[in-house]
C-alpha cells in the first residue's frame, strides 16, 4: 500500500517539475521574442516608462488634493 502511494507521490512531483519548466521555458522564448520584436529601442522604452509614471503619480496627487479639499470644505457629508 505505502508503495503504491510513493510512486503516485513521486509521478505527481515530476508532474509539478514538468509544468514548472515548460513555464519556464516559456517564459524565456516570450521575453526572446519580445526583445526581437520590439519596435524601439530600450532607452526610449525607459523614458516613456518614466513619463509615464510620472504624469499618473501627478495625477494621483492632483486627485488626493482635490478630495482634501472636498473633505474640508464639507466635512458632514465625507462622514
Amino acid at each position: 500500500m505505502n508503495d503504491r502511494i510513493g510512486k503516485y507521490m513521486r509521478k505527481l512531483r515530476n508532474r509539478k517539475n514538468a509544468v514548472l519548466f515548460s513555464m519556464l521555458i516559456g517564459g524565456l522564448i516570450g521575453v526572446a521574442i519580445t526583445l526581437l520584436y520590439a519596435p524601439q529601442s530600450g532607452a526610449q522604452t525607459r523614458a516613456q516608462i518614466h513619463q509615464r509614471s510620472m504624469q499618473l503619480r501627478n495625477q494621483a496627487q492632483m486627485e488626493r488634493v482635490s478630495a482634501a479639499l472636498a473633505a474640508r470644505e464639507s466635512p458632514a457629508e465625507a462622514a
